[in-house]
Formats: C-alpha cells, sequence, structure tokens
C-alpha cells in the first residue's frame, strides 16, 4: 500500500490503486534531498521548434533539490540556455531573501528515470533564479503537491510518490 513504511507516525494510502502511482526514491544529502529529473521543453514549444525547422534540444538530465520552502519550481539560467527557451513572461518571484523580477518558462519535467514504470512527466512554470547550489534547479510545492513526499530521517533517504498514467509509456 502507497504510504505504508516501517517508519513513525501516520500513514495512508494516496490510492486504494497502487498501480496509479509511481514511486521515485533518493538520499537525503547535507544540501538536502536530491531527485534525477530529465528536463525538456512541453510538447507544444517542441512541435514550434520542428514547424520553424530549428533544431531541437536534447532533453537535459538534471539534479533538482527538493524544496518544501518553495512554492515554485526554479531553474537556474544555465539549464535554461542549455534548452535554447525562450521566456513566457517576466514575474516577480519572492524568496527567502527579497522578491527579484524572473522570467518564467515552461517546462515538462520526468521524475524516476530509474523507475519500472515512470511518473507522468510533470508541466511547470518554472521561474529562472541565479545559480546557488551544486544542482539544476529547485523542486517547489507546485510538484510535491501532485502526490507525497515522505522523509526517513534516520536512513537519510526520502520517496517522493508521483501519479502515472494508465497508458503504456512509449
Amino acid at each position: 500500500m502507497i504510504g505504508s513504511s516501517t517508519s513513525r507516525g501516520r500513514c495512508r494510502a494516496i490510492n486504494p490503486n497502487e498501480s496509479d502511482y509511481s514511486r521515485v526514491i533518493g538520499p537525503v544529502e547535507s544540501r538536502g534531498p536530491i531527485v534525477e529529473v530529465e528536463i525538456q521543453p512541453v510538447p507544444s514549444e517542441l512541435e514550434r521548434y520542428r514547424m520553424e525547422n530549428r533544431i531541437v534540444p536534447p532533453p537535459i538530465r538534471a539534479k533538482g533539490i527538493i524544496d518544501t520552502g518553495a512554492q515554485r519550481t526554479c531553474i537556474w539560467r544555465s539549464t535554461v540556455s542549455d534548452l535554447w527557451l525562450e521566456p513566457v513572461e517576466q514575474t516577480t518571484l519572492t524568496t527567502a531573501s527579497g522578491s527579484v523580477k524572473s522570467a518564467v518558462f515552461h517546462l515538462n519535467l520526468q521524475f524516476g528515470l530509474t523507475c519500472e514504470h515512470l511518473p507522468d512527466p510533470i508541466p511547470v512554470r518554472a521561474h529562472v533564479v541565479p545559480e546557488l547550489l551544486d544542482a539544476q534547479m529547485l523542486i517547489g510545492l507546485d510538484v510535491l503537491r501532485l502526490g507525497e513526499f515522505v522523509v526517513y530521517g534516520p536512513d537519510n533517504r526520502y520517496e517522493l510518490i508521483l501519479p502515472r498514467g494508465t497508458k503504456p509509456s512509449t
């Protein structure tokens, strides 16, 4: 059952049908929970590249830091330029150190790269921030709210449980 474990505390299932979800497990390092993710433009952006006869950038494998204090997913400027993305808007992002102007990009995030059953790709509106740590992005609550996130402190590991579609992946 999803959510059951040997950890202390209250556990509950997300859904009685466990096959609707994928469990992503990873380490909690000194900088926080680290997750491998594949980043790529959303399908409409990829289609625009094709229609304009532009080169379609390959997906980027990146490390993300799961940040339960961040409302939004943030991506580093260098990662955006590696994907040849154009911003969809400029907005103000409120951070712990104050408000900053930020470009926003539409991205698809694929978690669970080593899972047998991948969770669905997650479309996000990622804000650009300067590089802060040894990773390419912060994963915020906009992603974490889609499933469950559990930290097992004594084991220095986490579980991120995300929905997956019923259609087989290609």
